[in-house]
């Protein structure tokens, strides 16, 4: 009976890890009896594994670390009261959904709030996120990124630098500028930029939205945007 008892209480122990590891709750460093936290990872809805015990990730809120410069491309005023800053990986399936709820709250509130975008490139599991990312900044400096990004986010099947040659020339752009532009990597120290700011404060995950000092983590639905928002435009 102690032999069964102590091989039940086992591979209960077994199970739970096993589950908190495959829903990314944690994963082992590689060092002797250590578990560190996440890597970045896309945010969605966790799986549902029925009769296994479960228990949602812990994740710190994360606090702005950032600064938005003329090297960020920004929609409205920029001396809006609210600033809308989103971190986003071009290939992440949420970004996208989250990207057409961005879009349809920015329209209603384009007069009161500034919205801009950084790159955050989940490189381990969408490995099209960061070439895509510098080639939206490509079709910035001919003030086309948020076209782009739009293109991007609508054809997530198409990645390849010849569908980015595509999208510029479809928007118009110098193509000869836009594919040195591309070759070279000109934005790769940009991208890095902002996903290194994404790390520093405490972004887990993508899409992450920051509503001036406040975080929304995830694809959101419109209402949970337009009340931060709202909020924000109260204080």
């Amino acid at each position: 009976m102690k032999d069964y008892k102590a091989y039940v209480l086992f591979m209960g122990g077994a199970i739970i890890l096993a589950s908190a590891i495959l829903g990314g709750s944690i994963i082992y460093s590689g060092k002797t009896g250590s578990v560190a936290t996440t890597q970045p990872t896309e945010i969605q809805e966790p799986l549902e594994q029925p009769n296994q015990p479960t228990a949602p990730p812990v994740r710190p809120t994360p606090k702005p670390k950032f600064k938005i410069t003329k090297a960020d491309h920004g929609k409205g005023s920029s001396s809006a009261k609210v600033k809308v800053t989103v971190f986003t990986d071009l290939q992440c399936p949420y970004c996208q959904r989250f990207h057409s709820t961005l879009m349809d709250v920015f329209d209603e509130y384009s007069s009161k709030v500034y919205l801009s975008i950084k790159h955050f490139p989940l490189d381990s599991i969408h490995p099209n996120a960061r070439p895509a990312a510098q080639a939206s900044e490509c079709a910035g400096e001919q003030d086309k990124f948020w076209e782009f990004v739009d293109e991007i986010f609508n054809n997530q099947s198409k990645f390849s630098d010849d569908y980015y040659f595509e999208v510029a020339a479809n928007l118009g752009l110098n193509s000869t500028q836009f594919k040195k532009c591309v070759e070279d990597e000109k934005y790769k120290d940009k991208v890095s930029s902002d996903y290194q700011e994404g790390i520093d404060s405490g972004i887990s995950g993508t899409p992450a939205t920051f509503i001036n000092d406040e975080s929304l983590i995830g694809a959101v639905p419109n209402n949970v945007l337009k009340d931060a928002i709202e909020a924000e435009l109260n204080k």
